[in-house]
């Protein structure tokens, strides 16, 4: 990670977050879904209020989107104002579920995917940057749930053309690069459940209260945050090399990650923030994973040389990466101070205060990776 002492890559930290995440998932998904880390819980909420933001800068002229109640107040107004509401949550709704789906894949957290602020931008719609190199790449993204076959009159050649599983081959046929994303059933499922979240007032374009207790309650479930520290890669390495188990190495790394002093429901109203910024800016959802895995006393021995260098660094820094706890709870309450948001004040006050009981088992659990990380590089 930056220098020859170290004993570990970004490949292997992408890895033990990757394959861990998904053990843990087998384990727990008939309890608690696909949501099995906390960071997957503040992504599914940023993720939510950030759709809803970017519909509202879309709109911005329009003031339909500015709240939920503009919302909800808009598609009551007649049937054809819900059917004009149906038609671009499907067409929006797909753009940018599709780089959402772009973000997830490890292969993809060298680029970022915008699709800037306008509801109909002239021949594209998202954009993907190379980090490393600079190179762009233009897509466009057609969702069709009719007949109907995509309009492809302002499409250059040149652009790649994502849509539905059931229009690929017409595409295909005028000569475009394609690529498939979802189906129909799966395009109206989500155009579905957004028109329901409108329906029942929840189309949220701000965090607040609700939706982030909501989303710390429901990450609490996991019960603890899987913590990074060596004696966490000390498992993983062991478990990989077939010395232990898969169901001890997940007992064991699941306890590694109590005995962190952190809970999965802490840890989610933390990374919200984060997880926002991050968003924004177009990077890879998986730079927020490695962040809620390490939020604890050794965050900078692990992450930030990982994820510290070039335009990582620049994203971190904007999504204000942490090192220490304390700095999270300030700038949080500094924000919130701002939008006078006195209640979520509070949460977070208390939020803090349990940190602060659990400081003598950050203490600890550091003197313990100092002597696990002294061991393991006696015998590599």
């Amino acid at each position: 990670m930056g220098n020859k002492n170290s004993f570990m890559s970004e490949n292997d930290v992408i890895s033990f977050v990757s394959e861990t995440n998904n053990l843990i998932k087998e384990r727990t998904v008939q309890n608690i879904g696909d949501a099995v880390v906390s960071a997957h819980y503040s992504n599914a909420l940023t993720d939510n209020v950030e759709f809803w933001r970017w519909m509202k800068r879309n709109y911005k002229n329009s003031g339909i989107f500015d709240s939920a109640d503009t919302m909800k107040k808009y598609i009551l107004g007649g049937e054809g104002k819900e059917k004009w509401m149906r038609l671009q949550l499907q067409g929006k709704g797909y753009e940018w579920d599709c780089m959402r789906a772009m973000r997830g894949k490890i292969e993809n957290i060298p680029n970022t995917y915008s699709a800037g602020d306008s509801p109909n931008r002239p021949g594209t719609d998202v954009t993907r940057r190379n980090l490393i190199t600079g190179q762009e790449k233009e897509y466009q993204m057609k969702a069709y749930l009719s007949k109907t076959n995509p309009d492809l009159k302002n499409t250059p050649k040149d652009v790649t053309v994502v849509t539905n599983k059931e229009k690929v081959d017409v595409v295909k046929k005028n000569g475009y690069d394609t690529e498939s994303f979802l189906d129909k059933k799966a395009i109206k499922k989500n155009t579905d459940k957004r028109m329901q979240q409108i329906k029942d007032g929840k189309a949220y374009t701000s965090y607040n209260l609700e939706n982030v207790s909501m989303t710390m309650l429901q990450s609490g479930a996991v019960g603890a945050v899987v913590g990074m520290g060596v004696e966490s890669f000390g498992l993983y390495k062991s478990f990989k090399q077939g010395k232990i188990s898969k169901d001890k190495y997940l007992e064991e790394v699941l306890k590694a990650g109590g005995e962190s002093g952190i809970t999965a429901g802490v840890s989610a109203g933390i990374m919200i923030p984060i997880s926002a910024t991050i968003t924004v800016a177009g990077a890879s959802t998986l730079i927020t994973i490695p962040i809620a895995y390490f939020v604890n006393k050794s965050v900078n021995d692990f992450v930030a040389p990982c994820f510290g260098r070039g335009k990582y660094k620049a994203i971190l820094n904007e999504a204000r990466y942490y090192t220490n706890l304390e700095h999270i709870y300030r700038d949080m309450l500094d924000s919130i101070v701002e939008s006078s948001n006195s209640f979520y004040e509070e949460f977070v006050s208390h939020m803090r205060i349990i940190d602060m009981a659990c400081e003598n088992e950050f203490i600890k659990g550091k003197e313990i990776d100092k002597q696990l990380k002294q061991q393991l590089r006696s015998i590599e």
